[in-house]
C-alpha cells in the first residue's frame, strides 16, 4: 500500500537512519529504472535537497551520491554505499493513477534499489516527509541551478582537434593492451612488409592479417630463462625466407618486456644481418595505452624510419590520418585537386609503408588533428620542407567546404576549387534542407569511447567526435553517451565538449557497456544511435535502430548517400 503523508503542517519527525549493514539482502526495487551519469557533484546537492540530510551526515552513513537526472518530468539521485549497495530516489508531479512508494500533497515518490533493506524504506520515508510541502517546479528549478552552476564552473577543456575553439587533449577510448592495438594498425599497411611479435604464441592470435604477414618467434620456458634473443633471429631468418619482405616490424610483448629483451637492439641486429629496413615498436600489455597514443607511437616509429627529406615538388599535397574507407573521397581528392592544378600525395596510410618517403617532397601536408600522428607530423616538419596543416575532417557540408577553403588558401588556389565544387555544394545543400524539413529535432544517441580499432585513422572521425558536427547539420540532436569514468572531472570535461559541438544538453557516462541499454531508454525519445563496433549488441537490446560511424565517409560526394541511410534509419 502506498502512503500518503499529504501536506499537513503536523510536526515531522524523521525517522532513524542506521549504518548499512556488511551482509546486504536480495535486490529489490518500486518501479525504477536506473538513473543516468551524470555530473556526481551536482548529485551531492540534489541529494541534500532530497533527502534533507547534509553532506557530513550521508558520509557518515557511508552513502555517496552518484549520479543525477532530470527527465520527462522525473527526476532522480543515485546514492551508492559499501558492498556495491546502490539506491536510486525518484520524484515526479503528483499522479495517484500511477504507483509510487510514498505520496505528498504535489509529489509520488519511489525508488530502485540494488538491495531490499531497510534503509531503501527510511530513505525514502525521509525524502517524502523532507518534500512533504514541495511541488515538483521546486525540483527541477534547483536542478536547472545545480546543473547550470557546475556548467559555468566546468575547468577550460583542451583539444588536441580542431572542433569550434576548443582543444581536447585525450579521447576517451579504453586504455587497452598496446601490443593488440600495434597489431590492429600494422594489419592494414599495405606492401611487402612482415610482422613478428616476440613473444610465446597465444600473443598471436591470427596467421595472416589484412595485408601484412604476422609471425611468432613462440618463446618457450628455456627462453624466458637463456633469452629470447636466439629465438628471434632464427624467426628473422624464417621469414625472410618464407615471405622475402622489403620491411619488417618487431612489436614486444609482456613476456619479452618482463625477461628484459631490448627490442630495439634486436631490431638492429636483424637489420644489419638482412639489410633491409627493421621497425622496432616497444609496446605490450605491461604498458596499457589509449588508442591514440598506440598511433602516435607506431606511426611515429615508421616515420622516424621511413620519411626523409627530398627535393619539394611546388604542386603537391600529401594526407595524413583521413579515413578512406569507401575510396570515394580519395577519389575525389584527386579529381578537385587536379582540376585545380595541383597533385596528389602521399594519402596516408593507405597507400602504405613504401609510398611514405614520398610524403618528403610534398608542399603541404594536412592532417584532422595531431593527436595521433604527433611524432609522425613533427618528423615531416623537421626534416621535410612540407608545411603541416590541421583542418577537420570533411564531413558534412560546412566541414567539406572548411576543408577546401583551407586548402585553396594554403596552395593558393581558393577561388579555382570554390568554383569546382561549387555544383555539389548546391545540391548537397537541397539535400540537407529537405532532411532538415523531415526530421528537425530528432534525438539521437552518439556512442563512444572504446574502439581500439580506431587507431588505424584515429582522426576522432572513428571516434564518434567528428560526426556531431554533421548530425547537427542536419538538424538533428545528438546525445553523448560516453564509455569513460563517471568522475566529476571527466564529467566536466565531457560537458565541456558536447557544449563546444551544440550537442544535447544531458550526457551520459557509463564504465560498463551492458548499462547502455537502461541508459538509451532513460536518455527518453531516442530515434537512433551511432555507434562503433563494440557497442552494437547493447543497441540492439534496446530495440533501437543503430548505424556503425563507418557508414559515412568523407567528402561531398559522400553526404547524399549518407543523407539517404539515414532517412531509411530513421523511418
Amino acid at each position: 500500500m502506498t502512503a500518503d503523508l499529504g501536506s499537513g503542517d503536523r510536526p515531522v519527525r524523521f525517522p532513524i537512519l542506521r549504518e548499512l549493514p556488511k551482509t546486504l539482502a536480495t535486490p529489490g526495487t518500486h518501479w525504477g529504472t536506473p538513473t543516468a551519469s551524470v555530473d556526481p557533484v551536482a548529485a551531492q546537492e540534489l541529494a541534500v535537497a532530497l533527502t534533507g540530510l547534509a553532506a557530513d551526515e550521508l558520509a557518515r552513513l557511508r552513502l555517496t551520491p552518484t549520479r543525477a537526472a532530470c527527465k520527462e518530468g522525473v527526476l532522480s539521485v543515485t546514492i551508492a554505499g559499501p558492498g556495491g549497495y546502490e539506491i536510486t530516489l525518484f520524484a515526479k508531479a503528483r499522479d495517484d493513477a500511477e504507483p509510487a512508494f510514498v505520496r505528498t500533497g504535489g509529489l509520488n515518490l519511489w525508488y530502485r534499489a540494488s538491495s531490499e533493506i531497510a534503509l531503501n524504506g527510511q530513505l525514502a520515508t525521509r525524502a517524502a516527509r523532507n518534500l512533504r510541502a514541495t511541488p515538483v517546479e521546486a525540483l527541477e528549478a534547483k536542478w536547472r541551478e545545480v546543473t547550470t552552476a557546475r556548467l559555468r564552473d566546468a575547468p577550460p577543456v583542451e583539444l588536441d582537434t580542431l572542433f569550434g575553439d576548443a582543444r581536447f587533449a585525450e579521447n576517451f577510448g579504453d586504455n587497452a593492451c598496446g601490443m593488440m592495438g600495434a597489431l590492429d594498425l600494422l594489419s592494414d599497411l599495405a606492401g611487402d612488409f612482415a610482422v613478428i611479435v616476440h613473444g610465446d604464441r597465444p600473443c598471436l592470435m591470427r596467421g595472416q592479417v589484412g595485408q601484412s604477414k604476422f609471425y611468432t618467434s613462440d618463446l618457450k620456458d628455456v627462453d624466458v630463462v637463456t633469452g629470447g634473443g636466439k629465438r628471434l633471429m632464427e624467426a628473422a631468418d624464417y621469414v625472410i625466407a618464407d615471405a622475402q619482405p622489403r620491411a619488417m616490424a618487431l612489436v614486444s610483448t609482456c613476456l619479452s618486456q618482463m625477461i628484459g629483451e631490448d627490442i630495439d637492439m634486436l631490431a638492429d641486429e636483424v637489420e644489419d644481418k638482412h639489410h633491409l629496413p627493421v621497425v622496432s615498436m616497444r609496446v605490450s600489455g605491461i604498458e596499457l595505452l589509449k588508442p591514440f597514443q598506440i598511433s602516435d607511437r607506431v606511426h611515429g616509429n615508421l616515420a622516424r624510419r621511413f620519411v626523409e627529406h627530398r627535393p619539394t615538388v611546388a604542386d603537391e599535397v600529401s594526407f595524413v590520418g583521413y579515413a578512406n574507407e569507401s575510396t570515394r573521397f580519395r577519389k575525389e581528392l584527386a579529381d578537385v585537386l587536379g582540376g585545380a592544378g595541383l597533385r596528389l600525395g602521399v594519402f596516408w596510410p593507405d597507400d602504405g609503408l613504401e609510398e611514405l618517403p614520398r610524403i618528403g617532397a610534398s608542399a603541404l601536408v594536412m592532417a584532422p588533428e595531431r593527436t595521433g600522428f604527433k611524432r609522425l607530423l613533427s618528423i615531416v616538419e623537421r626534416k621535410t620542407d612540407a608545411r603541416v596543416v590541421e583542418q577537420v575532417s570533411p564531413i558534412g557540408l560546412a566541414a567539406c567546404q572548411a576543408f577546401y577553403g583551407a586548402l585553396g588558401d594554403e596552395m593558393g588556389k581558393r577561388s579555382e576549387l570554390e568554383a569546382l565544387v561549387a555544383t555539389r555544394v548546391e545540391k548537397v545543400a537541397a539535400r540537407i534542407a529537405r532532411f532538415r524539413d523531415r526530421f528537425a529535432g530528432a534525438r539521437v544517441a552518439v556512442c563512444f569511447g572504446n574502439n581500439r580499432k580506431g587507431v588505424i585513422a584515429p582522426s576522432f572521425v572513428h571516434l564518434g567526435l567528428g560526426y556531431v558536427p554533421f548530425l547537427r547539420e542536419l538538424g538533428l540532436e545528438p546525445v553523448f553517451m560516453v564509455v569513460s569514468d563517471e568522475s566529476a572531472d571527466q564529467y566536466a570535461r565531457v560537458r565541456a565538449l558536447a557544449n563546444n559541438l551544440d550537442a544535447a544538453e544531458d550526457i551520459y557516462l557509463f564504465q560498463r557497456p551492458e548499462r547502455l541499454p537502461a541508459l538509451l531508454h532513460d536518455a527518453g525519445g531516442i530515434r537512433a544511435a551511432f555507434t562503433e563496433d563494440c557497442h552494437k549488441h547493447f543497441i540492439d537490446a534496446a530495440g533501437i535502430p543503430y548505424l556503425q560511424f563507418r557508414a559515412f565517409h568523407l567528402g561531398l560526394t559522400s553526404i547524399t548517400p549518407a543523407i539517404d541511410t539515414l532517412e531509411a534509419l530513421l523511418r
